[in-house]
């Protein structure tokens, strides 16, 4: 009998998850955003016919992020940069990975508390707009709202 009760249970459960799933509205995620960094400056940078060797990045801190997030994108894209202009105003949060870049990868980051005119580098790469720069990599846009009705 409690076998039956179970797989009762666990059916109304399934159910439930499935009702869930379907009544969510896709998110986007600023995870998505770091796993896809390197393919959004490689398209920017192509786009402004930079080359690799020549490209002095602007990298723009999203506040509204964890400060971790941040480093990780600097992190993926620290091999194929040479200069590293960084726009924050919590520096200390980056420090370490600053002092890595440098001993490890011979990497220059300066630190600038508000972008100044003019502009430091040839590429801004702004984190604060990184829904946008999602939508320019991808044939799906990650701003279109999905509305599923149901049959």
């Amino acid at each position: 009998m409690m076998g039956f009760f179970r797989k009762l249970w666990q059916s109304f459960k399934r159910e439930e998850q499935t009702e869930t799933l379907q009544n969510e509205v896709p998110q986007k995620s600023f995870f998505l955003y770091i796993a896809e960094i390197t393919k959004v400056l490689t398209y920017f940078r192509r786009e402004k016919g930079i080359s690799k060797k020549d490209l002095e990045l602007v990298l723009i801190d999203n506040e509204d992020q964890p400060a971790y997030q941040v480093v990780e994108i600097v992190e993926s894209l620290i091999k194929d940069l040479n200069f590293l202009y960084l726009v924050t105003r919590r520096p200390n949060y980056f420090e370490e990975m600053i002092d890595e870049a440098l001993e490890e990868y011979g990497l220059l980051v300066v630190v600038l508390a508000e972008l100044m005119e003019p502009i430091p580098g040839n590429l801004v790469l702004d984190t604060r707009d990184w829904e946008n720069h999602l939508d320019i990599i991808s044939p799906i846009s990650y701003n279109t709202v999905i509305n599923e009705t149901p049959a």
